[in-house]
């Protein structure tokens, strides 16, 4: 007998687990070597002017494998970085209390979280990415139309039972945690050239000065 649990193939549970990790990193890393790819050719010459086959040529990956990863030449700027991750944090923080009510809360505890969680690198991956939507119409015009559907996943994220799940008020308050969020990013680019403390207190600073304004 061995000391670890295998399967029908004699693969152990711990061979499999490590293999799956792996191929979790790698993912990630070809996920990230796409985002870094397009985003540079998109700042040297424009979003509209580059195609998805010259950003798999520059990440050297097949165009079917970058778009496998990013359905569309869009999400590669407009996805948020490590959103599954994000959202999983989210939910662990809130599973054990109840979930805010206030657009405003809402939207403190997804910059909380990214504060928290984002690196050097990825923060400037992001800003980034924020520059190019912001000089693109057709980036911005994408994003504005995401609304609707980053509603829905903090609504599964922060879940309110109070008997209007599909009402007005519901939709309004998920929708107005969205806006918030655009415009806590959007002062972050505006003020990160001349900021004089880390990005993630920043972000949280802004966040504040967000919730005094709205109050």
């Amino acid at each position: 007998m061995t000391s670890e649990h295998s399967n029908a193939r004699g693969v152990s549970a711990k061979a499999v687990s490590s293999r799956e990790q792996w191929q979790r990193e790698k993912k990630r890393q070809t996920r990230r070597r796409i985002r870094q790819a397009a985003i540079a050719l998109f700042l040297e010459h424009g979003y509209d002017e580059v195609t998805v086959q010259q950003i798999a040529k520059a990440a050297n990956v097949t165009p079917i494998t970058l778009f496998r990863y990013f359905p569309k030449k869009e999400d590669i700027v407009i996805d948020p970085p490590q959103a599954a991750e994000l959202a999983s944090a989210i939910e662990s923080r809130t599973s054990d209390e109840p979930s805010p009510t206030s657009p405003f809360a809402i939207a403190s505890i997804v910059v909380e979280e990214v504060a928290n969680r984002l690196d050097d690198e990825q923060y400037d991956s992001l800003a980034r990415s924020l520059t190019i939507i912001n000089d693109t119409d057709t980036l911005r015009s994408a994003m504005f139309a995401r609304i609707p559907q980053w509603s829905a996943t903090l609504a599964d994220m922060f879940p309110v039972d109070d008997g209007d799940a599909e009402g007005f008020s519901t939709r309004l308050r998920y929708a107005i945690a969205v806006n918030t969020l655009i415009e806590i990013f959007g002062e972050w680019i505006r003020c990160r050239s001349h900021a004089t403390i880390p990005d993630g207190e920043a972000l949280i600073q802004i966040a504040a000065e967000a919730g005094n304004a709205i109050a």
